[in-house]
């Protein structure tokens, strides 16, 4: 759970209050896509996703943004959490196949 609080800066009266969640997982997404532009290889095309959820989703589009990816293989228990996470991403026009095991 995330909050974000607005507060003016010259009274410090708050302004907004705020559900913070989808910024949490967005920037927790950009961290990882930066970190994966200094600590990956420059030419990496396949990318692998241990779990499908929510932070899956921002660290992808944040990949996408850093590698020209190729492929990503995507693992999750529930299986069907892959098949949505597929489906979901499908719009970024990548090849995604799901991992069993």
């Amino acid at each position: 759970m995330a909050l974000i609080v607005l507060i003016e800066p010259e009274t410090g009266k708050p302004l907004a209050i705020m559900d913070g969640t989808w910024i949490t997982n967005v920037r927790t997404g950009a961290a990882g896509g930066i970190a994966a532009k200094y600590l990956a290889r420059k030419d990496s095309k396949v990318i692998g996703m241990v779990g499908a959820g929510t932070q899956a989703r921002t660290q992808l589009l944040a990949l996408n943004e850093v590698f020209g990816i190729n492929e990503v293989k995507v693992y999750s228990k529930p299986q069907e959490g892959c098949e949505k996470f597929k489906k979901d991403m499908a719009y970024l026009g990548l090849n995604i196949s799901i991992r069993e095991g």
